[in-house]
């Protein structure tokens, strides 16, 4: 066999021990192999996974290629289950018929995490590395065991055959592995791609409106600065010359005043109440932590907690296009409805819908022939929606317009997209995407319906037990 040339040797220290290592581990390596006699076709299975490992992109492509190879190469079926969320090992794939597969693994786990022949089945862990497995969205058995690979051969293994899968299972680990920290980066980033546009959309953009609370506010207190100082200098003047009625003015002035300054105050405690609601639930540590939106979930009363503060938001928005708010036709229930719901997060879900009706609501004809420019929101509960005994209920927010056009309809929760009609009104496209999102997160469907004057936006969620 040729002798093998090792890296030279170089000046730098640490990049000269950083090679001695390597060095010894590939020294190592080659002794190995030579101890481990595979045959021909075993070495050629661990080159074709590893090259087609590399070539195929998605989970799925790799599970599918983890059974296949055995059975390509040696006529062995092969079952892959890999850990949930939950703890379970759940079937990816399998050379086995559906219905000679089992979802879940049950069978108990007696062989202590190592390898385990029962006649013709060989079962083995599949294991994945030791360091990064916090960044994994389960947490591994036994440390480091990620899944189960279980082989169904025409006869028992041979000792020397069960070595080399062992050798294969991990290597079908340490590939998923990977490939799991690769697709939740992406996710990672993706989500902060899309955390960006929400507080741009949910608290940024909003919070310049503090601006002109802040130049309204700054008037009334010049006006009344104003207004003292004429009543100052009335009552330093001689009382019983001046005229009763002009004082009685100048106060009623101040009290006017003061009224309008105490309404700007509220206006702007409850837009800085919202703001920091907003601002809260988006920058939650937890989001960042996990690289999605986590629901930090609690019973509320829907009506009082979530719709009513947004539509007092929206509502002088509302009064400036003169667009009525009419609740006759939401079929709104007397009786309170109950939630488990991410308060913040759904709050801004109904906050985007409002907004947008605000944005969008248009003047139409009616049947009765006159116009009308209103919205209208309310909700209906669905029996057993979810399930027996699982009910949901559907809140929604009507407005006035034209409708839709069909071919826009499946795009309008998906990002960034933005209706031909709405191009002249100001808005990023985000809204109903991150409406999605969190709604399908509370286990819940988005949707659009086009009705009779306009379009009508709906959510559905699962009712409190």
């Amino acid at each position: 066999m040729q002798s093998l040339s090792f890296c030279k040797e170089i000046n730098d220290p640490q990049a000269q021990k950083r090679q001695d290592t390597v060095n010894e581990r590939i020294r190592q390596k080659i002794a190995n192999y030579r101890h481990y006699h595979f045959t021909r076709e075993q070495i050629h299975t661990l080159a074709i996974f590893f090259d087609l490992a590399q070539e195929f992109n998605s989970l799925d492509d790799l599970y599918t290629l983890a059974v296949c190879t055995p059975k390509a190469i040696f006529g062995i079926d092969a079952s892959l289950y890999i850990l949930d969320a939950k703890g379970q090992f759940i079937i990816k794939s399998s050379t086995i018929g559906d219905d000679c597969v089992a979802d879940v693994w049950k069978e108990p786990q007696a062989f202590s995490w190592t390898p385990w022949q029962q006649g013709n089945r060989f079962i083995l862990p599949v294991r994945c590395k030791h360091m990064l497995t916090a960044q994994l969205p389960f947490v591994p058995k036994n440390k480091d065991v990620i899944g189960i690979l279980e082989l169904t051969a025409s006869r028992p293994l041979t000792e020397h055959e069960r070595f080399f899968f062992e050798k294969y299972a991990n290597r079908v680990g340490f590939q998923t592995h990977n490939k799991i920290l690769n697709f939740t980066n992406q996710e990672h980033l993706r989500f902060i791609k899309s955390l960006v546009q929400d507080i741009g959309h949910n608290v940024i953009v909003p919070n310049m409106y503090f601006k002109l609370l802040f130049n309204k506010l700054k008037k009334r207190l010049d006006e009344l600065r104003e207004r003292l100082r004429n009543l100052t200098w009335q009552l330093e003047s001689n009382l019983q010359k001046t005229n009763i009625h002009h004082l009685d003015t100048a106060l009623g002035g101040l009290d006017r005043s003061v009224n309008a300054l105490m309404d700007h105050y509220r206006e702007m405690y409850s837009h800085y109440t919202r703001s920091s609601l907003f601002l809260e639930t988006l920058l939650r540590r937890s989001h960042f932590e996990k690289g999605r939106y986590v629901l930090l979930k609690q019973a509320c009363n829907f009506k009082k907690k979530i719709i009513d503060p947004q539509l007092e938001h929206f509502r002088p928005h509302f009064e400036q296009k003169n667009i009525a708010v009419d609740t006759k036709l939401g079929g709104i229930p007397d009786e309170d409805i109950m939630l488990v719901a991410d308060i913040g997060l759904l709050s801004q879900v109904f906050a985007n819908l409002f907004s947008n009706a605000a944005k969008y609501t248009r003047e139409v004809i009616g049947p009765d022939g006159r116009p009308h420019k209103f919205i209208s929101y309310g909700w209906e509960k669905l029996p057993d929606y979810f399930g027996p005994g699982k009910d949901a209920i559907k809140p929604n927010v009507f407005s006035t317009g034209p409708h839709i056009p069909p071919e826009e309809r499946s795009w309008l929760f998906e990002s960034n997209f933005r209706c031909k009609a709405t191009q002249n009104e100001p808005g990023s496209g985000h809204g109903l995407f991150f409406a999605k999102q969190i709604v399908e997160l509370h286990g819940g469907k988005v949707g659009y319906e086009p009705t009779q004057m306009g379009n009508n936006f709906y959510v559905i969620l699962p009712c409190a037990n």
